[in-house]
């Protein structure tokens, strides 16, 4: 499996899957790690798991789901002031322990991966310093981009969490079913979240445009009638 550095900085996700089943972001052979080199994996592996933890659909859409993460189908990224906050901790933590690793001796390809993996959680960090609406760099369900509202016409979990739900939770077995109606559950949650943090962004002036605003009013009065 083949990816291009675009391809990655594109779709977070694609690190994600990269990086947590073992392979190489620009050959299909995996590296060999000499005496002399570096070993980066464990360090890649904890950006995965700070990625899926605090986004835990994604990894449902990167099929990812299920042995050591399998708990995580159970769960839904925590969209309040509080859960952003300890996101936002964890990913400039997680993003010092990247620029802080030493690259002189590592093989082509794991520099490749960590410099992606850098320029992603950089650019995370960036987004968080912004104080309202949402960063998006490392969910690839959520809007597939940062947005300066954290409800608009196509941004928040009412738009995404139904769609998600539909395309991205497999229904195999009990268990799954029983995912599924924990996520539910937790879908309430998120939307009470983010009616934290529009009220937050609107005390601050971030509010919708008025043609903006009667499109997003009209999508959520519509919601509780579609199946």
């Amino acid at each position: 499996m083949s990816f291009t550095r675009r391809q990655l900085l594109q779709n977070s996700a694609a690190v994600t899957a990269v990086t947590g089943l073992g392979l190489s972001s620009c050959s299909e052979k995996p590296a060999v790690t000499t005496p002399s080199q570096t070993d980066i994996s464990g360090l890649l592996q904890d950006a995965v798991d700070v990625m899926l933890n605090a986004y835990p659909e994604t990894a449902s859409s990167a099929g990812l789901d299920k042995g050591e993460y399998a708990s995580l189908k159970s769960k839904l990224t925590d969209r309040s002031i509080a859960g952003q906050n300890k996101i936002k901790a964890d990913v400039s933590a997680m993003s010092a322990k990247l620029n802080s690793a030493e690259s002189a001796n590592l093989s082509p390809d794991d520099a490749l991966n960590l410099a992606v993996t850098r320029a992603i959680f950089g650019t995370a960090v960036e987004g968080f310093d912004i104080p309202y609406g949402d960063m998006a760099m490392l969910h690839s369900n959520w809007s597939y981009r940062p947005s300066p509202y954290a409800v608009a016409q196509n941004t928040g979990a009412f738009v995404e969490i139904p769609s998600f739900l539909e395309s991205s939770h497999a229904l195999e077995t009990g268990d799954d079913a029983q995912s599924y109606l924990a996520r539910m559950s937790l879908y309430a949650g998120q939307l009470n979240g983010e009616s934290e943090r529009v009220r937050r962004d609107g005390e601050a002036g971030v509010i919708l445009p008025d043609f903006l605003m009667a499109k997003t009013l009209g999508q959520l009065k519509g919601a509780p009638a579609q199946d």
